[in-house]
């Protein structure tokens, strides 16, 4: 999924704590930080369960997976995928 595909998934949400956070959001998707679907999904899902005055930038990417890498053992070939 690319940057314009997030966006528009973005736009398309209308909870109110996401429209307050649509700036962040859409600073993280086109900085490459928010790549996939469920990490947009786990971004709003963070926003929908904390009131704005709550945010929190390090709670937001450790719910969200910045920084986090996934390994995954296939037949004997890792494969890592920075989330």
């Amino acid at each position: 999924m690319d940057a314009i595909e997030l966006l528009e998934i973005c736009c398309t949400r209308s909870l109110s704590n996401l429209l307050l956070h649509r700036p962040t959001l859409f600073k993280y998707i086109v900085s490459s930080k928010i790549k996939t679907l469920a990490q947009l999904d786990a971004a709003v899902l963070f926003f929908d369960n904390h009131a704005p005055e709550d945010f929190k930038l390090n709670e937001f990417e450790e719910a969200r997976g910045v920084g986090k890498s996934v390994w995954v053992l296939l037949a004997g070939i890792i494969f890592i995928s920075q989330c």
